[in-house]
């Protein structure tokens, strides 16, 4: 631990961790000052440090939060005798100096300060994961596929980022590629439901006539609770199926759950026109449009949540639709005439 070593002459003082936490007026530069002036190890202080220094990035202050931060970063660089949990903490310090460029959309730098913790650590599969998500936005695809691949070669049990490699992948258009991550991430997470979906959807548009039924079969036998992708997933299964009936009573359930949600309107409609039932169709859209309070905006995003499951070209055909019930409804004109 760190009060059993000496830098510069001074012995690190006993651990003040809970009177550090009891301060709830404490500043970014207090926290910073406790861990080198080694009145509290770093691990004790991190989470406070890093709740603070996110404060100053929300009021448009990163550059001083990323100073004080550098300034326990220089700590642990000359700090004499490091040993693996020393280098575990300078590279989380590197590590939340990049999160924080990341967050205020300065990937470019952040890539400098994920490189730095890598180099500290390199079996830390966070920073590999950060790197990738920087280069990625940067344009730099190929770095991207490198470092993800390291970080699941490190933390294999990283199933979300077989997800990102792969639509990383599908970008660049590596359809074998594609495929074979998401057979990787099934070998490790049998019942993955994004995984087993991503599939389904290549098969139906990439490998015309291929037999998707067993593996919507394995999706519809997961039982836990759901996201609303999740849902939208189930829903969709079952209408692949041509089991309306049961995708109809799957969006019921959901709606019982989340009646506030929107989305499972925009999904039932889905189902009832999949079952020719355009009347029901049309009140479901009503119910949506009415739910989002006819705003194009808010509407706009849950189009593109329904477009990432039931895919393009059905967001566009629906999106037609709500736009033209929104504005039988919410116009200038339809508003004076209520």
């Amino acid at each position: 631990m760190l009060n059993s070593f000496k830098t510069e002459n001074r012995v690190f003082k006993p651990f003040t961790g809970i009177d550090f936490y009891r301060s709830r007026n404490i500043s970014l530069k207090i926290g910073c000052d406790s861990v080198v002036d080694c009145r509290i190890p770093y691990e004790d202080a991190a989470e406070m440090i890093e709740l603070k220094a996110y404060e100053l990035c929300e009021t448009g202050r990163i550059d001083e939060a990323i100073e004080q931060l550098n300034r326990i970063a220089v700590f642990f660089e000359n700090l004499e005798n490091k040993n693996d949990e020393h280098s575990r903490d300078l590279a989380d310090v590197y590590l939340l100096i990049g999160q924080m460029l990341q967050y205020a959309g300065r990937y470019d730098e952040s890539i400098g300060w994920f490189s730095k913790s890598v180099i500290v650590d390199d079996q830390y599969a966070t920073p590999y994961h950060n790197l990738a998500i920087s280069y990625d936005k940067t344009g730099k695809v190929d770095s991207a596929i490198r470092c993800l691949k390291q970080e699941l070669l490190i933390s294999p049990g990283n199933y979300y980022s077989y997800l990102i490699l792969a639509e990383i992948y599908k970008r660049k258009r590596k359809y074998e590629a594609y495929e074979e991550c998401l057979h990787q991430l099934l070998e490790r997470d049998p019942q993955n439901l994004q995984g087993l979906f991503r599939l389904i959807r290549y098969y139906e548009t990439k490998k015309t006539g291929a037999d998707v039924s067993l593996l919507c079969r394995k999706v519809l036998s997961i039982h836990k609770k759901f996201s609303t992708t999740e849902w939208m997933i189930r829903v969709y299964t079952f209408c692949i199926l041509k089991k309306f009936t049961s995708a109809l009573n799957t969006a019921d359930e959901w709606e019982g759950l989340e009646p506030k949600t929107s989305l499972v309107n925009l999904t039932k409609a889905y189902a009832y026109g999949a079952a020719k039932k355009v009347k029901e169709r049309g009140y479901e859209i009503d119910i949506f449009v009415n739910k989002n309070g006819g705003d194009i905006d808010k509407m706009s995003k849950k189009l593109d949540d329904f477009g990432g499951v039931f895919g393009q070209n059905a967001k566009i055909r629906i999106s037609k639709t709500v736009i033209r019930h929104a504005l039988e409804r919410y116009s200038p004109i339809a508003l004076l005439n209520k």
